[in-house]
């Protein structure tokens, strides 16, 4: 009988194999993930990039097409009131002159809010195009990528295929933790605020300086006051006084000045934020209706320098001050239409 316990008869112990990993799972795609699906997915991944390509495309005409609709509007606004401006003059001393002025400053008012639509929906044109631009770029790198993971597999050339896959996969992870991030309007709408959160400093910068203008001034006229019956040492005391609080008070009103010209340059750069906000969350919800306008580089510059032009020539218009005035206490507590983009 045959000893199978001995040493001729035992059995060779089994070989550990390796495990087979296949590329997806090397990759770091997880479940029941096919290459062929990968490949759908690199083509779906391109083909949303193109469309939201056109998308930002169409959104940055309409942008332009209200720019374009906004600096008529401005120029038709600046031509009546330069018209009643010349009706007042040739009017002047009669009471009908001043109803021109009053007039004329309306038309002013209206022909400023046109040219900051303008300046809005420029602004909304020019930064969708340049989302746009960058979204096409990707869209041409995922549809090369796409093109070439397809040939890949087809080709049965999976490790070579690996690279492209774990490129795949990263983007869709990127793209997976983006759908909780801030959409483009959300990020335009914060910076319309921080805008304005920079104005009010500015503003709130004005109001100090200009308190402390008026408090040396004040104290200038005490002393001037005190000088008119002073004797004569303390007559050349209050002198050299007056004069280096004269010379203080120049430097601060210096410094008032052009406070004053920041605070109004930044008002308007916040007035302008907020309305290309405003109309980046027009567009994306209810755009449907705008027809897209599309310039090219010389028919924008153009269109930049007539609004440049139309707004120079407003500051130029002969209405003084008071009217302005009038006119703020008329619309008091009225809310501003000036970027109803409806």
């Amino acid at each position: 009988r045959l000893d199978v316990n001995t040493a001729g008869g035992q059995e060779a112990p089994p070989v550990e194999e390796e495990p087979i990993v296949d590329v997806m799972t090397e990759a770091g795609f997880t479940g029941d993930k096919t290459l062929g699906d990968a490949v759908r997915m690199a083509e779906e991944q391109a083909a949303a990039s193109d469309r939201e390509a056109f998308e930002l495309a169409e959104r940055s005409g309409q942008a332009m097409t209200l720019a374009l609709e906004a600096v008529a509007e401005a120029e038709a606004a600046g031509r009546r009131a330069a018209e009643l401006v010349e009706q007042a003059g040739a009017a002047a001393g009669s009471g009908t002159s001043e109803d021109l002025l009053m007039q004329a400053a309306w038309e002013r008012r209206q022909a400023r809010e046109a040219t900051l639509r303008a300046k809005a929906a420029l602004a909304a044109a020019t930064d969708l195009d340049t989302e746009r631009m960058a979204t096409t770029q990707r869209a041409i790198q995922q549809r090369a990528s796409s093109d070439q993971l397809a040939a890949l597999v087809t080709a049965g050339k999976e490790q070579e295929a690996l690279p492209l896959l774990r490129e795949l996969r990263e983007q869709q992870e990127r793209q997976a933790s983006a759908q909780g991030t801030i959409t483009l309007q959300e990020r335009y709408r914060r910076n319309a605020t921080e805008t304005a959160t920079q104005a009010s400093r500015a503003m709130a910068s004005v109001t100090a300086k200009s308190s402390e203008e008026s408090e040396l001034a004040g104290r200038i006229a005490r002393l001037e006051r005190e000088r008119t019956d002073a004797k004569r040492g303390r007559a050349e005391e209050l002198d050299r006084e007056i004069a280096e609080s004269k010379a203080t008070l120049a430097v601060l009103r210096d410094e008032l000045g052009e406070a004053k010209a920041r605070a109004t340059t930044m008002e308007q750069t916040s007035r302008v934020a907020k309305g290309e906000a405003g109309l980046l969350e027009h567009l994306a919800d209810r755009g449907d209706g705008i027809v897209s306008s599309e310039l090219g580089d010389d028919q924008l510059a153009a269109l930049q320098s007539r609004l440049q032009r139309t707004s120079g020539k407003l500051d130029d218009l002969a209405i003084d001050q008071r009217f302005d005035a009038a006119l703020d206490q008329e619309l008091a507590g009225r809310e501003p239409a000036t970027f109803d983009w409806q």
